[in-house]
């Protein structure tokens, strides 16, 4: 059996269902890379939020206040702002704690994104934390 070659009307329909194949699929990609963006709050809308984004992956900004290890190991970060408080879990090796308390001392305004556990009473819990180099813009 011969394949006959397409006519010109045949080449336009094909090529107008291919771009619109296409379209649709960036237009679902950005959909899917924008849903999974990860939002960004500060310490006071973060612990005023209702109901919170838990579990979630969050990046929250604020100043940062005192740090200290707890009983599991972890290093505990408390970042506050005016109503709000965040504390933020790092899990690393004790060696690495000094170097992260050395950057929070030069940066006192910090950006941490972690996973939200739980917030209640003006106060987000946060795990799995890590320290981003620059606060993403919170508008």
């Amino acid at each position: 059996m011969a394949i006959k070659p397409m006519t010109g009307g045949q080449r336009f329909v094909t090529a107008a269902v291919i771009g619109l194949a296409v379209a649709l699929a960036m237009a679902l990609l950005n959909r899917s890379i924008t849903a999974r963006s990860v939002p960004v709050f500060s310490v006071d809308d973060l612990a005023a939020q209702s109901p919170a984004p838990i579990d979630r992956e969050v990046i929250v900004t604020g100043t940062w206040t005192v740090t200290w290890p707890t009983k599991e190991g972890h290093l505990r970060v408390v970042l506050c702002g005016h109503k709000g408080r965040a504390d933020c879990h790092f899990e690393f090796a004790a060696a690495d704690r000094s170097r992260l308390e050395r950057r929070l001392v030069v940066a006192s305004d910090v950006a941490i994104r972690g996973r939200c556990e739980r917030v209640s009473a003006g106060v987000a819990v946060l795990r799995d934390c890590q320290l981003l180099d620059s606060p993403p813009s919170t508008e």
